[in-house]
């Protein structure tokens, strides 16, 4: 698994390979997490293209990386497949947070 983290000006690009699982997609979490405090003016993007497994806890944080606004890529058969199962992922969050009630506190008015 690898990955590199290519910085520029314009866009900050995560290039994702091999197995999205385990520690890597904590690996990917804490560079995320670290990034998008940094670059709120950069495009990003995840480049999934080189991909060839990922668990369902690295679909579920690649669903909040691209609900959050990030660009997914891919260009492979089997990581265009990754990318649909994200979306749908991302789309069913969205779905939940918009019918979820909204939070009311004891004594707000």
């Amino acid at each position: 698994m690898a990955l590199i983290v290519h910085d520029s000006p314009a866009e900050v690009r995560f290039q994702v390979s091999g197995k999205l699982t385990g520690s890597v997609v904590s690996d990917l979490g804490r560079l995320w997490s670290e990034y998008q405090s940094l670059v709120s003016w950069q495009k990003v993007v995840v480049d999934l293209s080189a991909v060839s497994d990922c668990d369902a806890p690295g679909e579920h944080l690649l669903a909040r990386i691209l609900q959050s606004g990030a660009q997914l890529s891919a260009r492979t058969p089997a990581s265009l497949e990754l990318l649909r199962r994200v979306s749908d992922r991302a789309a069913r969050l969205e779905r939940a947070r918009q019918t979820r009630p909204p939070l009311v506190r004891a004594g707000a008015a």
